[in-house]
């Protein structure tokens, strides 16, 4: 967080298992005056809500399903995202639900979105053409006012590092053109959280660092695009 607030005004926060929050990451976000997308699930609502509450004006939106569309069911899936939305909504009736899709729910039969959900990451992994599929057809499912997420590649495992920086070039660029898209969420930043695979992430590829700094900075006005380094 201390290395991405120069340039990013939001971070991702991970409750644990049990729905634990690291609240200390919760005041340093509010600190570096960056609002949290807290990845937590309904199954400990009520742990986490009593951990959160303190910091609720900070927290932009609540990640209850990562690769939502893989799943081994998606009928089940889906159930789960509906319990943690209705949990959440019946504290923060307001509260922004965010699932993430793999590209999957392109296949599925009838796919349409779990109830109580408005914000839809679309993992990006493989480039523009292929987004924007995902982006074509998600956009029908949406509820009035819903808005996605673009998840472009951090890390080495989807390309090279020069890819990765003509692609975060073209992605932003795409992206700006697409009313639907409220933002770009950048995997990953550390390497580390890619063991044991040797891959390297953002963090570790100078030339794709600077590529997403001066993207963030030109987004959000935190620094200038030019300083970066």
């Amino acid at each position: 967080m201390s290395e991405t607030q120069a340039h990013a005004n939001y971070t991702m926060v991970e409750a644990d298992p049990a729905g634990n929050v690291p609240v200390s990451q919760l005041s340093q976000a509010a600190g570096y005056g960056i609002g949290v997308l807290l990845a937590a699930g309904g199954d400990h609502w009520s742990v986490t809500r009593s951990q959160i509450a303190p910091y609720i004006n900070a927290i932009i939106g609540f990640l209850v399903l990562d690769d939502a569309d893989v799943q081994p069911d998606w009928n089940a899936a889906k159930a789960q995202v509906e319990a943690a939305a209705s949990a959440i909504h019946a504290d923060y009736p307001n509260a922004h639900i965010l699932i993430n899709l793999a590209g999957a729910s392109r296949n599925i039969p009838n796919f349409t979105l779990p109830a109580g959900v408005d914000w839809v990451g679309l993992e990006c992994y493989g480039g523009v053409p292929d987004c924007d599929d995902m982006l074509t057809q998600v956009i029908p499912k949406l509820p009035p006012n819903g808005r996605v997420w673009i998840l472009p590649p951090g890390e080495t495992d989807y390309g090279t590092e020069s890819w990765l920086v003509s692609n975060a070039q073209a992605m932003y660029d795409w992206a700006i053109t697409k009313s639907a898209i409220m933002g770009l969420n950048v995997f990953v930043w550390e390497s580390q959280l890619l063991a044991p695979t040797p891959a390297l992430a953002t963090r570790d590829l100078p030339s794709l660092r600077v590529k997403y700094c001066q993207i963030g900075r030109t987004i959000t006005g935190r620094g200038s695009p030019a300083a970066c380094q």
